[in-house]
């Protein structure tokens, strides 16, 4: 990540200054600056993130017929993470990464009530609400009955939450729903697993606008989606060795 790899680079940096090996730590602390002004560049992040985020087009949803085409039995929302903090109200214990998600999931049960609608993610720790506990309970609050939910709580990674899919659906129709930087890794889960999900693009992080001088100036949202797709492009690496190891 580039933060991390930047303060690590720093650090060094001021060790070597210390040990009073001047030049070194010269170098150091300007690569480490260089680094980070050069991630934090949305011309930078925009070609990081684009080819991730634009890999798949959005579903049509905002056609009335596409799901009575379509047929499908259930729509997975994959999970993301939550803050479980009573003093807030639900919508915002829900990250960002997750209510995009879960809102078109909604959006989808809508247009076609039969569709039952799976939650997955991480389990609940020391007495507190799971991922998927949480998303429900959004859901539930926006129409959705409780009959049409399916909860799975416990994995612990894509791949873990891709097998526990496959046990519910088995050789019915469904969407997948997630970020746009994480479906490319999906769909390579969902194929090495002999699935063939419809996916469906939520959350998007990256701005659409036409190159400007805008491109060249510094800020902290250009790191921040940095960081995303540097983190899928290792997700993918990391999927990829161990499907050949």
């Amino acid at each position: 990540m580039p933060i991390p790899i930047c303060m690590a680079i720093i650090l060094c940096g001021l060790y070597l200054y210390k040990r009073n090996k001047m030049a070194m730590a010269r170098k150091l602390l300007i690569a480490s600056a260089l680094l980070v002004t050069f991630f934090s560049l949305p011309i930078t992040s925009q070609l990081l993130i684009r080819p991730l985020e634009l890999s798949y087009p959005k579903l049509p949803i905002e056609d009335p017929n596409y799901l009575a085409t379509v047929k499908p039995a259930y729509v997975v929302v994959m999970g993301c993470w939550h803050s479980d903090n009573q003093l807030l109200p639900l919508v915002a214990q829900i990250h960002q990464c997750s209510l995009p998600r879960i809102i078109q999931a909604v959006q989808m049960w809508h247009q076609y009530p039969t569709l039952k609608i799976i939650f997955s993610g991480y389990a609940a720790m020391d007495d507190k609400k799971s991922d998927p506990a949480i998303n429900a309970e959004l859901a539930v609050g926006l129409g959705v009955p409780l009959s049409n939910i399916v909860l799975i709580e416990g994995p612990k990674d894509s791949l873990d939450e891709v097998l526990a899919h496959k046990k519910v659906v088995e050789t019915s129709n469904f969407i997948v729903v997630s970020s746009a930087t994480h479906i490319k890794r999906l769909d390579y889960l969902y194929r090495s697993n002999n699935l063939s999900p419809i996916f469906s693009p939520a959350e998007y992080v990256s701005g659409y606008g036409e190159l400007s001088w805008r491109s060249f100036v510094p800020n902290a949202s250009s790191i921040y989606q940095s960081e995303r797709a540097i983190y899928e492009y290792l997700g993918l690496l990391w999927v990829t060795i161990k499907s050949v190891v």
